[in-house]
């Protein structure tokens, strides 16, 4: 055979295996292992594990059906997708490429060619609070596991696995703060319980398009930096809405002499209108606050404001957190045919017009779908939470207020 044509099928048979070995699914050890870290035992806790334990164990049934042999997990620079259905971040749970490129070749699907990792083993430890003895024999299991991945539920179990330093991967899940947690980097993985404050005031704004102003309850020395994120998006919510206005009038007077340029921008306009009215409607919203710095206040900034809005919004906070205090707010609220926005179930229980709620178990499962993402490769950020919201029908129809039951 002349050296030329050697030299051609050595190069074919080269780019053959190269093409094979791109289009090969990547697959992962059989031995990987997790462990997850519970702060204590109780039930939004237990719950949310239940849920990273559903979620990983239905991934790997079907990651072992598809791919029985394993390797383990590389780390990519493919980036990681929110898929909350019902997030304040909802993406394509598939990350399927919105522009219609060849699957075969687009490098925004090179996520479809990796199979998930098979978890062989995955570990609970639950700590006790107050006693160190717990915490020093979990600490012993974690470094002696050689897990792949470490998950923590619960703000304490978040400050024990990243301040011990134990190796491999960690997410955090269940923890409202994680910047006021000690020893979560900034750039930790994992789901808060914080709903951005721009995704609630759309909520609210949409759910009651009346209200025109909206107390808010708060200490400063706590949640001074929510008011001001709630005043921030109210008014870039205004300003939206201005800007669209003037864009629409601008529009029709540029095309008003007819033709394609004239349609085009009549158009744009109009989407951009329609876009800032899905949150805020026609209207503009403010944000009143109801500053307290101490629990002794709340009843006179209560009642001094009442009269002039036209709903209480109530969040995590130090000073105003007690069963009593909600129940008070509540009552005086409803007295001057007011509605109160809660953050949990308990709320509207005990009588608020609207509440912000979790579903812990989902959370869970949300934060399993995380987990098996970044032990596949992807890139792993701070999440938001999937939520849900409960409207009060007794109390809306109370307040003259016509909505739905449940949202």
């Amino acid at each position: 055979m002349p050296y030329t044509c050697r030299t051609n099928l050595c190069c074919l048979i080269i780019i053959a295996v190269l093409c094979t070995t791109a289009l090969a699914p990547v697959v992962y050890a059989s031995d990987t292992k997790i462990a997850v870290v519970v702060s204590r035992k109780i039930r939004p806790y237990l719950q949310v594990t239940d849920g990273i334990l559903d979620r990983v164990s239905q991934r790997a049934s079907r990651s072992e059906s598809s791919s029985p042999e394993i390797s383990r997990p590389e780390s990519s620079n493919s980036e990681s997708s929110n898929s909350e259905m019902s997030s304040p971040e909802a993406a394509d749970p598939k990350g399927s490429d919105p522009r219609g490129s060849d699957p075969k070749t687009s490098p925004e699907t090179a996520d479809s060619q990796i199979s998930d990792p098979q978890i062989s083993d995955t570990d609970v430890f639950f700590l006790t609070p107050g006693d160190d003895l717990v915490t020093t024999q979990v600490i012993d299991r974690l470094i002696a596991g050689a897990y792949d991945l470490v998950a923590a539920v619960g703000p304490e179990a978040a400050s024990l696995v990243w301040e011990t330093g134990i190796p491999g991967k960690k997410i955090y899940a269940a923890v409202l703060d994680p910047d006021a947690v000690p020893h979560i980097p900034d750039d930790a993985c994992g789901i808060s319980l914080r709903i951005p404050v721009a995704v609630q005031l759309a909520t609210i704004a949409d759910a009651f398009p009346s209200f025109q102003k909206i107390g808010l309850l708060f200490d400063p020395d706590h949640n001074q930096w929510f008011f001001e994120a709630a005043v921030a998006a109210a008014g870039a919510a205004a300003e939206a809405g201005a800007a669209a206005e003037a864009g629409a009038a601008g529009a029709v007077a540029a095309g008003g002499g007819g033709g394609e340029a004239g349609e085009a921008a009549e158009t744009a306009a109009a989407t951009a209108a329609g876009e800032a009215a899905a949150s805020f409607g026609d209207r503009s919203i403010h944000i009143i606050p109801l500053q307290v710095r101490a629990r002794n206040h709340i009843a006179r900034v209560v009642t001094d404001n009442l009269a002039d809005i036209d709903a209480v919004w109530m969040i995590p906070d130090q000073t105003v957190i007690s069963e009593k205090l909600i129940q008070y707010v509540i009552k005086q609220a409803l007295y001057k045919n007011t509605g109160v926005i809660g953050y949990n179930a308990y709320f509207t229980r005990t009588g608020a017009l609207f509440s912000f709620e979790f579903d812990y178990l989902s959370l869970g499962r949300q934060a399993g779908e995380l987990i098996i993402d970044y032990l596949a490769g992807k890139e792993c950020h701070s999440v938001s939470p999937l939520f849900k919201t409960r409207i009060n029908s007794q109390v809306a129809g109370k307040l003259g207020l016509e909505m739905e039951a449940d949202r």
